[in-house]
């Protein structure tokens, strides 16, 4: 699994204080804002592992400390049709 890349679905609106994630079955999610950075990342280019040894690298910590949380919100956006791995 982790050498899927994830594709993120959908479009992102930002306004003032709230980050929608919209499927494009129409559904909106609110998203924190760093679900939505890790979203934009997602654009088919990097694996998985690739995306938690970057995101490690960025909070300086082990990519073990950021990989269940990643993974999470992985498996969080494809249940919505928001994120899939190709």
């Amino acid at each position: 699994m982790m050498a899927k890349k994830p594709l993120k679905r959908g479009k992102i609106v930002e306004e003032q204080e709230s980050i929608m994630l919209i499927a494009e079955d129409g559904k909106a999610y609110k998203v924190t804002k760093s679900v939505a950075n890790f979203w934009k990342m997602c654009d088919g280019s990097k694996s998985l592992e690739e995306l938690v040894n970057s995101l490690a690298e960025k909070f300086n910590v082990k990519p073990e400390a950021v990989k269940p949380r990643v993974l999470e919100v992985v498996d969080s956006l494809q249940k919505v049709n928001l994120l899939e791995l190709v």
